[in-house]
C-alpha cells in the first residue's frame, strides 16, 4: 500500500501543488527544505505532504535561496553541508529578508557538537532538529516554526 500511495502522491500532487505557470501567481509553500541527502528529501517531502503540507526542496544553496525568494515560505528546513556553500551562510543570506520579508530557519544535521548548533545560532537560526530523528520530532518542529514568519 505505501510504495502505490507514495506514487499517486509523487506522480499526480506533487507537481500540480507547485505549478505557478498556469495561473502566473506566487505560490507559497509552507516549507522549504534544502538538503543534498536524496532519501531524506523524500522521506520529508512525503511526510510533511500526508500532513497537509505543501513542500518544495532543493539540493543546493544557490538553487534553495532561488526557491525560497519565489516561494515565500513560512519555513526554511536546511542542512548544512551542501555542495555549493554551507547552511550557515545560506541561513545569513535568508535572515537579511527578501523585502522586509524573513522566513523561520531550522537546521537539520547530524553534527551534533555544541559549537555547530551555536554557529546556526549566531548565523540567525531559529532552531536546530540532530539528525537522525523521529517523524514526530520533524513534525513537532514544523508546527512549532512554520507560522514565526518575521515580516
Amino acid at each position: 500500500m505505501y510504495p502505490i500511495l507514495f506514487s499517486w502522491i509523487y506522480l499526480s500532487g506533487h507537481c500540480e501543488l507547485f505549478d505557478n505557470r498556469k495561473t502566473g501567481k506566487i505560490m507559497i509553500s509552507d516549507v522549504v527544505l534544502i538538503d543534498d541527502e536524496e532519501a531524506l528529501i523524500e522521506l520529508v517531502r512525503v511526510n510533511l505532504m500526508l500532513r497537509g503540507y505543501k513542500i518544495d526542496c532543493a539540493s543546493s544553496g544557490e538553487d534553495g535561496i532561488e526557491m525560497v525568494r519565489k516561494k515565500h515560505p513560512s519555513l526554511v528546513l536546511l542542512d548544512i553541508r551542501l555542495p555549493d556553500m554551507d547552511g550557515w551562510q545560506v541561513c545569513r543570506i535568508l535572515k537579511n529578508g527578501f523585502d522586509g520579508w524573513k522566513p523561520s530557519v531550522v537546521f537539520l544535521s547530524a553534527a551534533t557538537q555544541a559549537q555547530d548548533q551555536e554557529k546556526a545560532r549566531e548565523a540567525g537560526g531559529d532552531g536546530f532538529l540532530i539528525k537522525p530523528f523521529e517523524i514526530q520530532e520533524l513534525i513537532s518542529t514544523v508546527q512549532k516554526f512554520r507560522s514565526n514568519v518575521n515580516i
